[in-house]
């Protein structure tokens, strides 16, 4: 991570706030995270602004695999915001991150006025002690699978999610195609991922043969990730 690129993650004072607000940096979370032995992997945020919203995901060094558990945080320094850890998964062939459905695993919020390493200790242990249900809804999901038709549903409803006014003329069979070999599949995880990959990143057209923009803003990055989330649990049922 380099502080030019999300400089709200290095702030070092709070800037347009009132004087009461107790400002917490958030590289002194990234340290407390990091002496609990996860570290920072991959950062969204604002690339002019020293108090927007800043997401970044968090992994353990000692878990391998295709997918592993992160700790996603959100925070921002214009005084309305609490650090918010959630879970989330990345998956390697892909470099793909979900973010789990509060549904299945809340939110902790941690407010700057009573921060300390042990809130963020305790956090932790939440998050861990829950991890193996986590897991288990990605082995459900590796193991449902779905119709032709089920397959159409999913995209057409995720869509949706991304775009709930005016929905683009897209080529759902088109939009359901997978990027790459370890991706081609019709099991539910391979179409959430491939889904959730398109909508954020962008990089599929309508019929038109117009490009969809990639998602930037923080907060519908969260949202849309975990509404597709909860979306893929109803199909799992």
């Amino acid at each position: 991570m380099k502080q030019q690129l999300v400089p709200a993650v290095y702030a070092e004072r709070p800037i347009g706030v009132s004087s009461k607000y107790t400002f917490i940096p958030t590289v002194r979370l990234i340290d407390d995270l990091q002496t609990l032995g996860w570290y920072p992997a991959t950062i969204i945020g604002n690339r002019h602004s020293d108090v927007a919203k800043h997401l970044i995901r968090f992994r353990r060094l000692d878990i391998s695999g295709d997918e592993v558990p992160e700790i996603v945080m959100v925070n921002s320094h214009d005084g309305l915001s609490s650090f918010r850890l959630m879970a989330g998964v990345f998956r390697l062939v892909c470099g793909n991150g979900l973010i789990i459905a509060e549904s299945l695993f809340s939110a902790i919020s941690i407010r700057h006025i009573s921060y300390s390493y042990e809130s963020v200790q305790y956090a932790v242990s939440e998050f861990v002690e829950k991890l193996p249900g986590l897991m288990h809804s990605v082995e459900r999901f590796k193991s449902r699978e779905l119709k032709i038709a089920e397959r159409l549903v999913f995209a057409k409803s995720a869509l949706l999610l991304r775009f709930p006014e005016k929905l683009p003329d897209i080529d759902l069979a088109r939009f359901l195609a997978p990027r790459r070999p370890s991706d081609a599949g019709e099991d539910l995880w391979r179409t959430l991922n491939i889904t959730q990959e398109k909508l954020l990143n962008g990089r599929f057209y309508d019929r038109s043969g117009n490009k969809i923009r990639p998602l930037r803003n923080v907060d519908r990055t969260v949202k849309l990730n975990q509404a597709l989330f909860d979306l893929a649990n109803s199909f799992a049922a």
